[in-house]
C-alpha cells in the first residue's frame, strides 16, 4: 500500500451501508486505494466486485443479481455476455423479448404483447440470464430454413409459463400453424368458427380450417371437433414432411399434438 492508499484508509468506514440504483445495499470488505476497493452486496447471493472509491460513493456499481429486466429478470454470474461487438447476443435478445412479453409495464408492450401480459409468466429458472442462455445453447438448432422460434404451446397446449421443460425451438412454419389470427368477426367464438343463421333465424355454426370450408354445424361443439380434427391431421402431416430435420423431441409432440 502506497502512503496515499494509508492516508485514505483512515477515512473509509467498513461498517457504512451503501446502497447502488436498484437499492441493493453493499459495504466496503477490503481496500488497497481509492482505485481498488472490494465491496461485498448485503442479499442472499454475497456479490463481491472491485471497483473505485467514487463508485462506491455514488451508487455506481452493478449486482448481477438486481432485477434489472423489467423488475424481474437478472444477468447472474456466468459466461454468457449480453453483447458482443456492441450487439445484443441473440440468446440476450430471446431472453429479454420473453421478458418483455410477460411482464413490460410500457403502454406499448401491453397493448402489442396482450395476450401475453399478466397472463404468461416466467419460470424462476429463467430469470437468470445465464441459465437461459445455457438452455438456448443446448437446444437451439437450425435446418437452413427461415426463422427458428421459441415455442411454449406445443409440448402443453394453453401453457402460459416459459420454462425449459415446457418449451422448445421449431421452425417458423411450423409455429405459425399454432398462431391462431385475431377475430373481427364473431370474435367471442373460437378462430374458425362463425355463426350462420337459418330461414327461421336459428343459429348454427360454420368451421373452416386453413382456408378449407369444413361444413355447418347444429352445435359449438360439432364445429370445433371437426375443426380440430382437420388441424390435427395438418400438424401431422407437416410433421412427416420435417422428420429428420427437427429433433426427434419436436416431432413426438407435433405428432402427439
Amino acid at each position: 500500500m502506497n502512503f496515499k492508499g494509508r492516508k485514505n484508509i483512515n477515512k473509509i468506514n467498513f461498517n457504512k451501508v451503501y446502497y447502488n440504483s436498484y437499492g441493493t445495499a453493499y459495504k466496503i470488505v477490503a481496500y488497497k486505494n481509492c482505485h481498488d476497493i472490494t465491496v461485498e452486496f448485503i442479499d442472499k447471493d454475497r456479490f463481491k466486485t472491485k471497483t473505485f472509491l467514487q463508485n462506491v460513493r455514488n451508487g455506481n456499481i452493478k449486482n448481477p443479481y438486481d432485477l434489472s429486466v423489467y423488475k424481474t429478470g437478472y444477468i447472474g454470474e456466468g459466461n454468457y455476455k449480453t453483447k458482443e461487438n456492441g450487439k445484443p447476443t441473440i440468446q440476450y435478445h430471446i431472453w429479454i423479448s420473453i421478458l418483455q412479453r410477460c411482464y413490460s409495464n410500457n403502454e406499448r408492450d401491453i397493448h402489442k404483447y396482450k395476450s401475453y401480459h399478466n397472463i404468461c409468466t416466467v419460470c424462476d429458472e429463467w430469470k437468470n440470464y445465464q441459465t437461459f442462455a445455457e438452455w438456448y445453447d443446448e437446444n437451439f438448432y437450425d435446418i437452413g430454413e427461415g426463422r427458428m422460434h421459441l415455442d411454449k404451446d406445443i409440448l402443453i397446449p394453453g401453457n402460459k409459463v416459459y420454462a425449459p421443460d415446457r418449451c422448445m425451438f421449431v421452425p417458423q412454419r411450423i409455429n405459425m400453424i399454432f398462431m391462431d389470427k385475431t377475430k373481427l368477426i364473431d370474435a367471442d367464438l373460437p378462430v374458425g368458427i362463425k355463426r350462420a343463421y337459418t330461414k327461421n333465424k336459428n343459429i348454427r355454426y360454420t368451421s373452416t380450417y386453413n382456408g378449407k370450408y369444413l361444413g355447418t354445424f347444429n352445435t359449438l361443439k360439432d364445429a370445433e371437433e371437426i375443426r380440430l380434427i382437420e388441424k390435427r391431421k395438418h400438424i401431422r402431416k407437416i410433421a412427416d414432411e420435417y422428420k429428420g430435420l427437427i429433433p426427434d423431441r419436436v416431432y413426438k409432440a407435433l405428432i402427439e399434438w
